[in-house]
């Protein structure tokens, strides 16, 4: 048995055991609700945290919705076409309203097809540069000028290339007008000058012509047929300085109108040609009747015969087959709105180089060539043009690259 003091030493233990018990418990209950407090703290802090950026990302969502929104409407509303392209592929991902008028393509036929179909890029050194001016390919075929700007983007999460066009065109043909206006005011000094110059001359030869004709009372028929030739070339050399003149000032150079037989002057055209057609090696066929007769200028009709039958002989370096021939028609019209009426049809064909079609829709331009090694001026199809207009007729080209070129000069068989 225990002894009373070792009983109460026990009972002490016990005690100081169950009091540290409690002591602990104690401490731990205080902790515990001290991190409970701080928990919920932290949790009110994070909801009021959550919370906050739950607004920061609808506003954030919002300001990236708008900003998209009035990126689309730029885009759409641009007055330059811009198209969205791939950079790798160079396929178009997305184009604007401006983009199909300028194109003339719907969106669904430009998307997923390459821009080099639309835009002459010259090179992927364009892309580095950032800007350029191409050529753009519309459906119609007339080629367009446009400024080229080229910036990248992110587009549906790729790296893109956003490319801007400005239509050019109309500046360009404004430039090319003044630049031609100049050119026309050169040509009208020019003209004047000539004019002067060669009247003096081509007076000694007439009258150097008649002469010969008073001292030659019978001249042998030969002679008589090139003296003839030779006082007919001097009035056709009159007339023509006179119709350059005219022209190049922007007037109408007063001409005569008189009964012309078509067979007859066709003759006497190319029998002056004959020794070029020999030395080229040109075969010619006459298709026409000598029976036809017109009223019109008869100066203004050789010269513009001269002008075609000139450029269908340099046609044909190599020689080839020229036929020139004169068909009527009871009824034709010269405009939409004229009323059928009888018309002769002269028409000049070769079986020469042939022209393209991006050259055809510019022969008629003054100035405009594709002699420049031969020295072409570019005016003989411009004057032609101007005097089939005056004489109130109008003048057809057709072509083929390597297979020749037809002239129609079309005129109203009386007027």
């Amino acid at each position: 048995m225990y002894t009373l003091p070792e009983i109460q030493t026990i009972v002490k233990i016990v005690f100081i055991v169950i009091a540290s018990f409690f002591l602990i418990l104690g401490s731990l209950l205080i902790a515990l609700m001290v991190i409970r407090a701080r928990l919920q703290q932290a949790k009110d802090q994070l909801a009021v945290y959550s919370n906050k950026l739950e607004d920061m990302v609808a506003q954030r969502t919002a300001e990236l919705q708008a900003s998209e929104a009035m990126y689309k409407n730029l885009f759409e509303q641009s007055r330059e076409a811009i198209f969205i392209i791939d950079a790798e592929s160079l396929l178009i991902l997305d184009s604007n309203r401006q983009a199909e008028i300028l194109t003339e393509f719907a969106k669904s036929e430009l998307i997923g097809k390459s821009i080099h179909n639309y835009i002459s890029l010259e090179n992927s050194e364009v892309f580095r540069k950032g800007a350029c001016e191409c050529k753009l390919h519309p459906r119609n075929g007339n080629l367009k000028i446009v400024d080229v700007t080229i910036g990248k983007v992110r587009y549906q999460d790729k790296s893109c290339f956003q490319i801007v066009c400005r239509d050019n065109t109309q500046k360009r043909e404004l430039e090319a007008m003044k630049t031609q206006n100049e050119k026309m005011i050169s040509l009208g000094l020019m003209a004047a000058g000539v004019a002067h110059e060669l009247k003096n001359p081509l007076g000694t030869i007439f009258n150097s012509t008649c002469f010969i004709k008073g001292e030659l009372s019978v001249p042998p028929p030969k002679v008589a047929k090139h003296l003839d030739f030779i006082e007919s070339e001097i009035k056709l050399s009159k007339d023509i300085i006179d119709n350059l003149v005219a022209v190049s000032k922007g007037s109408a150079a007063e001409t005569i109108s008189e009964t012309v037989n078509i067979g007859s002057l066709l003759d006497r055209i190319l029998s002056l040609l004959e020794r070029s057609l020999i030395e080229n090696k040109i075969e010619l066929f006459r298709a026409y009747d000598k029976r036809i007769e017109i009223s019109v200028s008869s100066t203004a009709l050789t010269q513009t015969i001269n002008n075609i039958l000139t450029n269908s002989i340099e046609a044909m370096p190599s020689g080839g087959n020229l036929t020139i021939g004169v068909i009527t028609s009871p009824n034709y019209r010269f405009s939409h709105l004229a009323p059928p009426q009888e018309a002769v049809e002269i028409f000049i064909e070769d079986t020469g180089v042939g022209i393209s079609e991006a050259e055809l829709a510019n022969i008629f331009i003054p100035f405009y060539t594709r002699k420049t090694e031969s020295g072409g001026t570019g005016l003989g199809l411009w004057i032609a043009y101007n005097l089939v207009k005056k004489s109130g007729g109008e003048i057809k080209v057709e072509s083929q690259i390597a297979r020749g070129t037809k002239f129609s000069i079309i005129l109203p068989l009386t007027q």
